[in-house]
């Protein structure tokens, strides 16, 4: 018996379905969609407590997730710190980069879904000292005073923000008892940093 040309049309769509299973296996990878980590500064928010008789004054960050997917262990460093000295801003060189604490859970971390905001903690100053504290994760700070505190002079801060991978920096302006954000939506840092030469 001979074969006909059904038999021709199978064979042919069986070699056809494993080069394409094949193609997809190795390569598929190119169709698929990456999530889109992104977040968004909606704004600074000062915030006073009172605690047995002192005034604690904290600054404080509302992060945005703007992305299309949930951002599991977001977390902020603070990267650089430069100080206006004679004129100029200059980088602070007795300084390590600092994991920033979230609001109300006390963690270098936290998750954020589509759409929420959270708090994140980046400086604060009690009605009793000079100058501002910067907010370590979990409010452990080194004995050395001079990692952890700040003037309340011009000061520029630079934080870098990472889930999965790095997102991002932006830069905040402390001026006396203001804060301000030079940008909102994250960008690289070398960019960041070239804006200020």
């Amino acid at each position: 018996m001979q074969p006909n040309w059904v038999d021709y049309v199978l064979a042919f769509a069986t070699v056809a379905a494993v080069v394409v299973a094949l193609f997809l296996a190795r390569w598929g990878y190119i169709w698929q969609k990456t999530p889109k980590e992104t977040i968004r500064l909606v704004n600074w928010k000062p915030t006073v407590q009172r605690y047995s008789g002192s005034v604690l004054y904290i600054h404080r960050l509302i992060v945005k997730n703007d992305g299309d997917s949930i951002l599991r262990d977001l977390h902020c460093n603070l990267v650089r710190i430069d100080e206006l000295k004679d004129g100029r801003y200059q980088e602070r060189t007795n300084f390590i980069p600092v994991p920033l604490n979230w609001t109300n859970i006390n963690q270098s971390s936290r998750v954020l879904a589509i759409e929420e905001t959270g708090l994140l903690d980046i400086v604060e100053h009690a009605s009793d000292m000079s100058g501002y504290k910067i907010c370590w994760a979990g409010r452990q700070r080194p004995e050395e005073t001079d990692l952890w505190h700040l003037p309340v002079d011009k000061v520029m801060l630079y934080l870098s923000f990472y889930a999965t991978r790095y997102i991002g920096s932006v830069k905040l302006t402390v001026d006396g008892y203001e804060m301000k954000i030079a940008n909102v939506v994250p960008t690289p840092l070398e960019a960041l940093l070239h804006d200020t030469k």
